[in-house]
C-alpha cells in the first residue's frame, strides 16, 4: 500500500499567507524580528565582560550532601551538553495548538527539522560561534540538528577552563560521580541564550519503570496455571484481544513504511527480539532493527530488559514496522542526547521511553530557592519539537502508584507526586492497570479482583502482611497525579475530571516529605479535593506484573547465553511501545501522521462517543495508592481518560484528518538563506587568558518575533 505522506509547511515566500491567516494581534507581534548580539558585542563580551553563571541540570540536595575527595583527574575526558533556548516559545505553542485544530489554516502543516531550527533555535552562526568558544580551549565540539544543544568533549583541566569551574571526584550513598559544586559561568553574551549544561556533574539516578514478581511473593507462580494466555503469562495477543486492535488488522494495517523509535539507556541482543516473536508466531519483517550509539550507550547492558520489552512488544503489535533503538548512556547528556538523534532525524514517527526520574527532588530545591527547573525543560523543548514535526511521543509515568519517590535508589521521600519527563504536556503520559484475575493463596487467603482497576498494589496488602513481606514492597503502582512544574495544558482545560480528585489514604502520613515509611492504616479513609497542573497520566493499559506478560531474555551482551523465558513482568514500561505500535497501525492505516495525540484524545473523549472507558470507581478497589476515580468522569488522575479501545480510536483520527482545513494552498518551498562569510576560527588559548577580539560579521536576517501569549 503506498502511503501518502504530510506535506511540510513552507515559510519565507509563502509569509504573506502565514500571516493572512493569523489573528491581527498575532501577526503585527510577529512582523517584531529577534535577532542575537551582534559579532562584534560577542567579541567584545568574551574579550573583557566578566564571566556570568549559567544553570546546570544537577539536584542542590545531592551536591550537599555528597562526600568530596578532592580535584577530579585533570586528563578525565568527560562530555557536557550545553543546551540553547527555543526562541520565538510563544510563537511555537500557538502553531503547535494550530496544528492539532482540525479548522487551523495549520492543521497537520508540520515543520522539517531545519524549518525548526530557522524558526525556533538561535541563528546558526551564533550557535556556531558559542561552539568556536569552546573549541579554543581545546574542547572538541558537535551541533545538533536543531540547533539547540552543542555537545563539548574535553578533559577535566579543558572543561575547568572554559566554564570556571573545579570539577570535584565525589560519592554520594556510596555511587562515586564527578561534581561541579559551583555554578559553571561563561561570557554574558551568549549565557543569556543558554538554558542550561548537563553533564559538569555526572550523577544521574533515571531509571526503568518495569516490575517483576519477586520471587519471594510465590502469588502468580503458586497460584496460576503455568500456560500462555493466563495472568503474568500474557503477550501481545492480550493487547489485541483486550483494547479491540484485531479490526485495524483486518483492514490491513500492520505497520508498513512505519519506525518506531525506542529510547533507552542500556544495549540489548537483538536475538532476544526475534526469538520472542519467532517463538509466539509473530511474522515480522526481517532485518528490522537498527541500533544507534548515543554517548557511548552500548557499553552498558544494566538495564537490558528493559530495551528488550520495549523491543518486543512494538515490533509484535506492528510486524512491518521498522524499529530504531537509541541507546544512551547512563548519564544527563546521555539521555538527552538520545531522545535528541530520535527526534532530530525526523524518520521515526512514533516514540517510546520507559527511562524517568520524578519531580520531588526538583521541587524541594526549587522551594529552598536552590534551584529552577531546567533539567525538566531540556526535554520540554524537545518534545514540543516532536509535536511541531508530527511525531508521538509516549513516555511511562512510573511504577511506584501515586508515591513516585518510594524509591531506594535516590533519595527516598513518601509524598505524592509526578514522574518525569512524563510530566511534559507534549508528552502523552502512559499509566497503568490491573486486568481481572483472581487465585487463592492459602484456605484463608484469597484474591479476587473483578474488573480493571487502577494498579495499585494495596489490594494484595493482606498477603504481604502474610507473608512478612517488608514496607517498601507496598509501594507500587502506575503513578498519577499532578505535576507542580507545569501548569494544566489546553486540552485538558474543561474536561470533567480534570484538576479534582477522589483519594484514599492507605497510609498515615500520606503525603509527607520524608524518608520514614508512612504506618498502614487500618481502615481506609476516603477524601475529596481539587489540584492543578498538568494531570497526568493521560491515559492506561495493563501493567501489573500480577496480570503481566512474558518476556524472552538472554545475559546482555552475549546473545543465546542463558535465554529463557521470564513470566510475571510489567510496569507502565509495557504501555509506551505498546502505544507506538498501535500509532504505527493507526498511521498506516490512515495514510497520515497522526501527530501529537493529546489535543486530539481529549477532544475525542469529550466529544459524546469516547473511544476510552472511564475507570471513575471510587474506593480502594481502584486506587494507585491514593488516587482514585470520580463517578461520572471522563478524567481520573489514577488512570486518565481511561483504557482505549483502538478500532474507535483510529476511526477517530480518521475523521479528524478528513476535516482538514477546506482549500488549503500548497505552499512555496522554503527560500534559500543568504550565504554568510566563514566564521575565523579562534586561536588556541593558553590557561584563563582572555579571548581576542573577533572581525564583525555582517547583520544576520531577522527571524520572526514571538507573538500573542499562550498557556502550558
Amino acid at each position: 500500500m503506498k502511503r501518502k505522506r504530510i506535506q511540510k509547511v513552507a515559510f519565507g515566500a509563502s509569509a504573506a499567507l502565514v500571516m493572512a491567516a493569523m489573528p491581527p494581534t498575532m501577526a503585527l507581534a510577529a512582523t517584531t524580528p529577534v535577532s542575537a548580539p551582534s559579532t562584534s558585542t560577542l567579541a567584545t563580551s568574551t574579550a573583557t565582560a566578566p564571566p556570568v553563571p549559567v544553570p546546570q541540570a544537577a539536584s542542590p540536595t545531592i551536591l550537599k550532601e555528597a562526600n568530596y575527595f578532592g580535584n577530579a583527574p585533570g586528563n578525565t575526558v568527560m562530555t557536557v551538553d550545553i543546551i540553547l533556548k527555543v526562541q520565538n516559545e510563544s510563537f511555537l505553542k500557538q502553531y503547535i495548538k494550530g496544528l492539532y485544530s482540525p479548522h487551523s489554516p495549520f492543521f497537520h502543516q508540520y515543520l522539517s527539522v531545519s524549518q525548526f531550527s530557522q524558526f525556533f533555535a538561535p541563528p546558526k552562526p551564533f550557535v556556531q560561534y558559542i561552539a568556536q568558544f569552546f573549541n579554543g580551549y581545546g574542547i572538541k565540539t558537535s551541533i545538533a540538528k536543531n540547533d539547540l544543544r552543542i555537545q563539548a568533549t574535553g578533559t577535566v583541566n579543558q572543561l575547568n577552563q572554559a566554564f570556571n569551574v573545579e570539577l570535584q571526584s565525589a560519592s554520594y550513598k556510596g555511587k562515586p560521580f564527578i561534581a561541579a559544586p559551583t555554578a559553571p559561568k561563561l561570557p554574558p553574551a551568549f549565557a543569556n541564550f543558554i538554558l542550561c549544561v548537563l553533564g559538569l556533574t555526572t550523577y544521574s539516578n533515571d531509571v526503568t519503570n518495569v516490575k517483576q514478581i519477586p520471587e519471594d511473593k510465590g502469588i502468580v507462580k503458586a497460584s496460576v496455571p503455568a500456560e500462555r494466555g493466563q495472568p503474568g503469562f500474557y503477550t501481545p495477543r492480550e493487547v489485541i484481544r483486550k483494547y479491540n486492535v484485531q479490526p485495524l488488522y483486518n483492514a490491513g494495517a500492520t505497520g508498513q513504511g512505519q519506525t518506531i523509535g525506542i529510547v533507552t539507556l542500556a544495549n540489548f541482543n537483538r536475538s532476544d527480539a526475534y526469538h520472542f516473536w519467532n517463538a509466539l508466531g509473530f511474522k515480522v519483517k526481517p532485518n528490522r532493527i537498527t541500533k544507534y550509539n548515543v554517548d557511548g550507550g552500548f557499553a552498558n547492558y544494566s538495564g537490558h530488559t528493559e530495551t528488550s520489552i520495549d523491543v518486543e512488544q512494538s515490533g509484535a503489535l506492528a510486524p512491518d514496522a521498522n524499529i530504531r533503538v537509541y541507546v544512551g548512556s547512563q548519564t544527563d547528556p546521555g539521555f538527552y542526547d538520545a531522545f535528541s538523534k530520535a527526534i532530530t532525524q525526523d524518520v521515526a514517527k512514533q516514540i517510546s521511553c520507559s527511562w524517568g526520574e520524578n519531580e520531588t527532588i526538583l521541587n524541594y530545591a526549587i522551594q529552598q530557592g536552590e534551584e529552577t527547573p531546567y533539567y525538566l525543560n531540556t526535554f520540554n523543548q524537545l518534545f514540543m519539537e516532536a509535536a511541531a514535526q508530527g511525531q508521538s511521543l509516549f513516555i511511562a509515568t512510573g511504577d511506584n502508584g501515586a508515591y513516585e519517590d518510594a524509591n531506594p535508589l535516590d533519595i527516598p521521600t513518601y509524598n505524592l507526586t509526578a514522574g518525569a519527563p512524563s510530566d511534559s504536556p507534549y508528552a502523552t503520559a502512559a499509566g497503568g492497570t490491573t486486568l481481572p484475575w483472581s487465585a487463592t493463596i492459602s484456605p484463608t487467603l484469597s484474591i479476587d479482583v473483578k474488573h480493571q482497576r487502577a494498579w495499585g498494589w494495596n489490594y494484595l496488602y493482606p498477603v504481604f502482611q502474610a507473608l512478612g513481606l517488608p514496607f517498601s514492597e507496598y509501594f507500587v503502582g502506575g503513578n498519577g497525579g499532578y505535576s507542580t512544574v507545569y501548569k494544566t495544558p489546553w486540552y485538558q482545560k474543561n474536561v470533567p475530571g480534570v484538576n479534582e480528585y477522589t483519594g484514599v489514604k492507605l497510609f498515615k502520613p500520606y503525603n509527607s516529605l520524608s524518608s520514614t515509611p508512612p504506618a498502614l492504616r487500618k481502615t481506609p479513609v476516603i477524601v475529596h479535593g481539587t489540584a492543578s497542573g498538568r494531570n497526568l497520566p493521560d491515559l492506561a493499559m495493563n501493567a501489573d506484573p500480577e496480570t503481566g506478560y512474558m518476556v524472552y531474555l538472554s545475559e546482555g551482551g552475549h546473545p543465546g547465553v542463558d535465554g529463557g523465558w521470564q513470566i510475571g513482568y510489567g510496569g507502565t514500561s509495557f504501555i509506551g511501545p505498546q502505544l507506538a505500535a498501535m500509532t504505527a497501525l493507526i498511521n498506516d492505516e490512515t495514510h497520515s501522521d497522526v501527530g501529537f495525540w493529546n489535543p486530539q484524545i481529549y477532544k475525542f473523549a469529550t466529544s459524546g462517543n469516547s473511544p476510552f472507558k472511564p475507570l471513575d470507581t471510587p474506593g480502594p478497589s481502584n486506587t494507585n495508592l491514593f488516587y482514585s476515580g470520580t463517578p461520572g468522569t471522563l478524567y481520573n488522575p489514577a488512570t486518565g481518560l481511561g483504557v482505549p479501545n483502538f478500532a474507535k480510536l483510529e476511526s477517530d483520527f480518521q475523521s479528524e484528518e478528513a476535516m482538514r482545513f477546506p482549500g488549503l494552498p500548497t505552499l512555496p518551498p522554503l527560500p534559500t538563506p543568504p550565504s554568510l562569510p566563514p566564521m575565523p576560527t579562534l586561536p588556541k588559548l593558553p590557561p584563563l587568558p582572555s579571548l581576542p577580539s573577533l572581525p564583525s560579521l555582517p547583520s544576520m536576517p531577522g527571524m520572526p518575533g514571538a507573538f500573542g501569549t499562550a498557556g502550558q
